[in-house]
């Protein structure tokens, strides 16, 4: 009768290389995956701001003309004192965590943001890292006009 005698196998060193370097490229993709989709947000997150404030502030503007002089200087008391808002200290700033800049000129008023505007001048042909809405509604307007012209039964009624 012959006895076999079993061998151990050990994990090598070059295998537990190989497993580390596999968890760490998966971990980079997940983790680039990740910035990305953040900056998205905190992008979202301050156009909606700028569109909140600059509504509020010419809502506040068409109370009292006078604001317009110095709401250089005073826009951040109108935001605070605005019943609109439930938390100013949050819509004061961006996404970022910086002030946003409001200026008004010929009575109108703009509402600006340094990061924001680095973020769209990174994204790809300067656009809007959101995608332009407006381009998408140029677009599905000028398809509606195209269908409506070429196949009369997807005319709106009139």
């Amino acid at each position: 009768m012959k006895f076999y005698v079993l061998k151990k196998r050990y994990i090598t060193l070059i295998e537990i290389m190989i497993v580390m370097f596999l968890i760490a490229l998966i971990a980079g993709v997940i983790t680039y995956n990740y910035r990305g989709s953040l900056d998205e947000g905190k992008a979202f997150k301050t156009r909606a701001a700028i569109d909140k404030i600059e509504t509020i502030l010419n809502l506040s503007a068409a109370d009292d003309p006078a604001l317009l002089d110095h709401l250089d200087s005073e826009w951040k008391k109108v935001i605070i004192a605005s019943p609109l808002v439930k938390n100013p200290d949050d819509l004061i700033k961006d996404g970022w965590g910086h002030e946003f800049r409001v200026t008004s000129e010929n009575n109108a008023i703009h509402v600006s943001s340094d990061k924001y505007n680095e973020y769209k001048i990174g994204s790809p042909k300067g656009t809007s890292p959101l995608g332009s809405h407006r381009h998408v509604r140029e677009t599905l307007a000028s398809y509606g006009s195209y269908c409506s012209s070429s196949f009369p039964a997807f005319s709106p009624p009139p």
